[in-house]
């Protein structure tokens, strides 16, 4: 009395019944055709991350100006070309100058 199925057929059959059990799950199911959602908003502007990094820049110019105000007449300067390029990225990309502000570093 041998056995019918060889260890081959039997572990090609497990194979198959587990790959037949794991495709219906990869074909997503439900509604095949996605529903076109709103158009998705376009990334934002690459120098709206270079306009954050230049005012925190003189912000901490300002900081440190306020803090050392022996190193104020080395600081100010820079700082004012960094408050320039605010001023021409603003311009690039459309944005309305802040309103004015007083800080301790330019009284």
């Amino acid at each position: 009395m041998g056995n019918p199925h060889s260890r081959r057929s039997v572990l090609a059959g497990a194979g198959a019944l587990a790959l037949a059990a794991f495709v219906p799950g990869c074909t997503g199911g439900g509604d095949p055709t996605p529903t076109p959602s709103a158009t998705p908003a376009p990334p934002p502007d690459p120098l709206l991350a270079l306009l954050e990094v230049r005012i925190a820049l003189a912000m901490a110019y300002d900081a440190v100006a306020t803090r050392h105000p022996n190193l104020s007449g080395r600081l100010l300067p820079v700082r004012d070309q960094t408050q320039e390029q605010v001023t021409v990225l603003r311009r690039a990309l459309a944005l309305p100058a802040p309103a004015p502000t007083t800080t301790a570093a330019s009284t």
